[in-house]
């Protein structure tokens, strides 16, 4: 080998990172978990159908922000709506394109989305990715939670952002907007100027201050009412829906080490007869839960893996909210 091929070669082994082949195996792990973690569980598949039809119908349009591996999106084109699946991060956008790129109502968003326009750091967990975040401050946050203590966000990726105006201007608006973006959703919701049909977002006892301000955001759009459901159940925590005051009450009632969850759904003002009927229905049969056969072997898988989900789970949950000025009442099915 000759000095020049020698230094060529040198040169190219400076540019290996050692650390490379490590890092790739902790992302596929990472991978791997979030898809046996929010596609596993069959037993709550029902369930969590009955409780999005609620907020969506076929012919519906649906923005899911922070798609991750697009669990959501599955139940709701199941459901017949048509989805905006929004996620930054590069390797959960290929797992969207694998699995949901070949259908024309689903599309796929590579951007992040935030108050303004622009380039952002999204700090990335390899081993952890469903905890990937725009927002640094939440990282310090989280850490007073014991469950968030061993979370390492390893790499920053920029990432181009959108605001929720231009994804609207872009794809229409939605019926039902859910946001799960770590810590980021007061920043989403800033750069949205209009009051949507429906909502969700994501919430988190020990940094529960985020909440109220997305509550306090969402009030400063439209006079809406709110609901919660603890972490993955698909159920309403609450028994009636609540107005700003009284769901800023509960969030803050919530010990700081309680079960997370997603917040808030908004359940718009200009419902027709027939959808609000068909959210009734809906509501009734996720109250009844996922009833039905299943063999003593498969309840005992289903109890293993529902065990390994529960000790891995970072415990989220949502709340929900609709406006008052419909007149119509969600609690009894009555038009004031």
């Amino acid at each position: 080998m000759d000095a020049y091929t020698d230094g060529r070669w040198a040169k190219r082994a400076a540019r290996v990172d050692p650390l490379a082949p490590r890092s790739m195996i902790s992302r596929a792990a990472g991978i791997a978990r979030s898809l046996i973690t929010y596609y596993g569980p069959f037993w709550r598949r029902r369930r969590f159908k009955a409780f999005y039809g609620q907020f969506l119908a076929a012919g519906d349009l649906a923005f899911d922000v922070g798609a991750h591996v697009g669990n959501r999106v599955r139940v709701f084109r199941r459901l017949g709506a048509s989805v905006v699946a929004i996620e930054p991060q590069p390797d959960f956008v290929a797992l969207l394109r694998v699995l949901y790129g070949q259908d024309p109502a689903v599309v796929i968003d590579s951007s992040g989305v935030a108050a303004h326009s622009g380039i952002g750091q999204l700090h990335r967990s390899s081993r952890t990715p469903t905890v990937s975040t725009f927002a640094d401050s939440w990282m310090n946050d989280v850490q007073a939670d014991r469950r968030f203590q061993r979370i390492r966000w390893d790499t920053v990726l920029s990432v181009p952002l959108v605001t929720l105006d231009e994804l609207i201007e872009r794809y229409g608006k939605p019926r039902f907007c859910k946001i799960d973006v770590e810590g980021f959703e007061h920043e989403v919701l800033t750069g949205l100027s209009q009051s949507l049909p429906m909502l969700s977002f994501e919430y988190i006892p020990v940094a529960v201050d985020r909440a109220v301000a997305c509550v306090a955001r969402l009030s400063d759009l439209g006079e809406y009412r709110y609901r919660h459901s603890r972490v993955e159940t698909h159920r309403w925590a609450g028994p009636s829906w609540l107005d700003q005051d009284a769901m800023i009450e509960v969030l803050r009632a919530m010990p700081p080490d309680d079960r997370p969850a997603m917040s808030t759904r908004s359940v718009s003002i200009s419902y027709p007869d027939s959808t609000t009927s068909m959210i009734n229905r809906a509501a009734s049969e996720t109250d009844r839960g996922s009833a039905g056969c299943r063999t003593q072997s498969r309840v005992r898988g289903a109890d293993r893996v529902r065990r390994w989900q529960d000790w891995q789970d970072h415990h989220y949950g949502w709340a929900a909210c609709r406006d008052s000025s419909s007149g119509y009442c969600l609690d009894c099915g009555t038009w004031d």
